[in-house]
């Protein structure tokens, strides 16, 4: 049996996926016996789960949307054959799946529940996800713990679940890790980064949610003051009407979208400036990477969490959401005057394994001592 069981839809390389696998590794490295839950066996971060951790594939039919509810039974027959002292869910969506399993198996498993983006928010982004926030408000106080990733998440959840905020802990994410420092020292393999241009670069998935096109309106604004090129590094259903924008911006010789990378911290590594133009996120797992690679950053002064990495300007500028004047001052503004990159990296270690890691540790050890919720 695990001592700690982490449950994914599957270990494809988003910002979730990416943190809960740092989680992992940092208890690996303590000595704790570990099953990675996934209902597909599938996704491009699975070369890097270390050898010791045990895999295992809900082997759940892939139907869109429809993949979590029909990841249950087999969850549910895992907690009852082989129940861990504690389960590790991330995502609201899988966290109602982890709910539910343990309930129908009667498992003694405590859950630990995770949260990454508003509830509130997201639940707006599909017709699909409207139910949510009824059904957080209906579960979520079965939980024997919860955690958020940054204190304005915990504040919406707490809102949304109808639950004391004492009840949701908020934990930052482990995002910088040895391997992505000597990542960021590795030259990007793209040509322009031989070149003597300035280089903007933006990191996500091709999505409404990371609003490029503001970022390209606001590319635009600033190209007209000073030579200038934009990377964007990400895949998703957006790409074609980026494309036709960067067309009818007439970027074409000055934007790439160069798709899912491998090393994407070597391009913050050496990259002049990293913008973050999204519209929520969760805690902005990128925005701490381009910090601890030495990166300048301008963000959007979205929810949740750009706020709280950047210590409300400190750090980098903030700008409004979908505000592309704005957007492009506060580029050229962090281009002509750049902060020390020795201070972002100083920023970006306070989001480091080492001192993250130990606060999941304690929290899970809490609540392993703990009596069960009573949902």
């Amino acid at each position: 049996m695990a001592d700690i069981a982490f449950f994914l839809p599957t270990l494809a390389g988003g910002g979730v996926e990416r943190v809960v696998l740092n989680v992992i590794c940092g208890f690996a490295a303590r000595g704790h016996s570990i099953d990675l839950v996934l209902m597909r066996h599938e996704g491009e971060l699975l070369e890097q789960v270390p050898a010791e951790i045990r895999i295992v594939d809900l082997r759940a039919p892939a139907l869109g949307d429809a993949l979590f509810i029909t990841a249950l039974p087999a969850l549910t027959n895992y907690l009852r054959i082989r129940p861990p002292r504690v389960l590790f869910s991330a995502m609201t969506t899988v966290n109602l799946i982890a709910l539910w399993a343990r309930s129908l198996s009667r498992s003694p498993t405590k859950i630990v529940l995770s949260e990454h983006v508003p509830v509130s928010v997201n639940a707006r982004t599909h017709p699909l996800k409207r139910v949510l926030p009824f059904l957080v408000r209906r579960n979520y106080a079965a939980a024997d713990a919860i955690v958020a990733v940054s204190r304005a998440l915990g504040d919406d959840l707490a809102s949304v679940a109808e639950l004391p905020r004492a009840r949701i802990d908020t934990v930052y994410n482990p995002v910088v890790t040895p391997r992505l420092l000597r990542q960021s020292a590795e030259r990007p393999d793209h040509p322009w980064f031989a070149e003597d241009v300035p280089i903007v670069v933006g990191i996500g998935r091709l999505v409404p949610q990371k609003d490029f096109e503001t970022l390209l309106e606001a590319f635009a604004i600033a190209r007209r003051r000073r030579r200038l090129r934009l990377v964007i590094l990400g895949e998703g259903p957006g790409r074609a009407a980026l494309e036709a924008s960067i067309t009818r911006l007439g970027l074409a010789d000055e934007v790439r979208l160069l798709g899912f990378v491998g090393n994407p911290a070597s391009y913050l590594g050496h990259a002049s400036l990293f913008v973050l133009s999204s519209v929520f996120e969760g805690l902005a797992m990128v925005l701490i990477e381009a910090l601890a690679c030495g990166c300048p950053v301008v963000s959007t002064a979205c929810p949740t969490g750009p706020d709280e990495i950047l210590e409300d300007g400190v750090y980098g500028r903030l700008v409004p959401m979908r505000d592309a004047p704005a957007m492009a001052e506060a580029i050229i503004a962090t281009l002509d005057a750049p902060p020390s990159r020795a201070t972002a990296e100083r920023r970006g270690l306070d989001f480091s394994l080492e001192a993250i890691i130990p606060q999941y540790v304690a929290l899970f050890e809490r609540v392993a001592a703990s009596g069960r919720k009573s949902g």
